[in-house]
C-alpha cells in the first residue's frame, strides 16, 4: 500500500479556517488529518505538501520508517545559523 498523493482542503467556519489533509494510496484507502494555520502559521500548506511530496511511493504501512524520514531531513544542524544568537 504505496502513498500516491494527497490533497490540502481548506473549509471556511466564519471566524477560522479549517485545513484537512487527505492522503491517498494505491489500494484506494485514504487517510485524513485536521491541521491549523489561523494561530501564527500561514505557510504551513506549503511545508506539508512539500514533505507529503518526499514519502509518495513509500508503503504507508511503514509509518515507523516514514516519521524517522522526515524528521531526518527536517531536524536542525547542530550549531546552525537559526541556533546562533
Amino acid at each position: 500500500m504505496r502513498i500516491t498523493g494527497c490533497e490540502i482542503l481548506h473549509c471556511n467556519a466564519g471566524w477560522r479556517d479549517f485545513s484537512f489533509l487527505k492522503l491517498q494510496t494505491t489500494d484506494g484507502i485514504t487517510g485524513i488529518a485536521e491541521f491549523n494555520e489561523c494561530y501564527g502559521s500561514p505557510g504551513l500548506s506549503v511545508v506539508i505538501k512539500r514533505l507529503v511530496d518526499r514519502i509518495i511511493e513509500m508503503d504507508a504501512m511503514e509509518h515507523e520508517r516514514i516519521h524517522q524520514y522526515l524528521y531526518a531531513v527536517t531536524r536542525q544542524a547542530p550549531g546552525g545559523v537559526n541556533q546562533k544568537r
